[in-house]
């Protein structure tokens, strides 16, 4: 819901804070980068109705742009090392690491991303199940004068194309809390995530200066971009002309 949020930190964990008490919700976050590099910017999908829960996209100084499921948001709190002082009840960050893209530079500035509304829901005909499947663009800016737009897309797919699972954990890792950091390069069970793929959809060039952020109108039917750039311009894309 609306009392809870995603927040980024400076050695490249994701972690879920209660905007009420304004405190980490747990001890626990997500490493999105096993070199520890700060997050840029984290952006929230709208919900989808086929259990993905929301998609949620974390943008780093390593170049890649992660996306992630909160399926599992709500789901019961692990315990840690035997420790029985978290409250079972309580949602934990949850997040399911799912597909990257890449092409971007980061550049160790504050680029931003953004997600579009569902642009719209298909059948799968080989899948048994006929899960719905649902479509978003994925928007992200660049030092490289660019901005880069990404379809997802999310269903009854038979594996999620993944990008980096090794530098991209699905679960849980220890924060600061007095303890040593789990090293990321050892090999662990990792969380394939749900099923989701992605393919590149644009590259918008025009700007002559970074674009450091990037914001989708609510609209489903035609989803319009906004580009913020260091060259102190705005530029407006319509996502309908571009393919």
């Amino acid at each position: 819901g609306d009392r809870y949020i995603y927040i980024g930190d400076s050695k490249g964990y994701v972690s879920l804070w209660d905007i009420r008490s304004l405190k980490p919700v747990e001890r626990f976050g997500t490493l999105v980068d096993s070199a520890q590099r700060p997050i840029s910017h984290i952006s929230s999908s709208p919900a989808l109705s086929n259990s993905f829960g929301r998609l949620v996209a974390v943008n780093s100084y390593d170049n890649l742009l992660r996306v992630y499921s909160s399926k599992n948001l709500n789901s019961e709190l692990s315990s840690f090392n035997g420790d029985t002082n978290i409250a079972k009840d309580e949602p934990h960050c949850g997040l399911d690491f799912a597909v990257s893209v890449k092409g971007h530079r980061v550049k160790n500035w504050p680029i931003k991303c953004s997600f579009s509304g569902v642009l719209a829901k298909q059948r799968n005909s080989k899948s048994q199940t006929r899960k719905s499947d649902e479509s978003l663009l994925l928007a992200t800016g660049s030092a490289t004068h660019s901005a880069y737009v990404f379809l997802i897309q999310a269903g009854s797919y038979g594996r999620s194309n993944g990008g980096d699972h090794r530098n991209s954990p699905g679960h849980s890792r220890p924060r600061d809390n007095g303890q040593q950091p789990i090293d990321p390069s050892k090999p662990s069970k990792i969380n394939t995530g749900p099923k989701v793929r992605s393919r590149h959809f644009a590259k918008l060039k025009g700007h002559t200066g970074k674009v450091y952020s990037c914001e989708f109108n609510p609209s489903s039917e035609n989803p319009v971009l906004a580009t913020a750039s260091a060259d102190a311009t705005v530029r407006v894309w319509s996502m309908r002309y571009l393919h």
